[in-house]
């Protein structure tokens, strides 16, 4: 019986563990998203800094 019980939680842990790494994973996805759309915000606010600059001068 406490042999059962034992790997009835053992199970239960192995799972949640594979539930953690998974998660895990979404996290860095998510992450790698926002880093490469933090990237595309400073291109265009430094291509709008550039086509002010430009517009001024003119």
């Amino acid at each position: 019986m406490l042999r059962q019980l034992i790997a009835d939680y053992r199970d239960q842990l192995a799972a949640k563990k594979e539930e953690l790494r998974k998660l895990e994973e979404e996290i860095q996805r998510t992450n790698d998203e926002a880093e490469k759309i933090q990237s595309r915000i400073q291109e265009f606010e430094s291509l709008q800094i550039q086509l002010e600059e430009q517009n001024n001068e003119e």
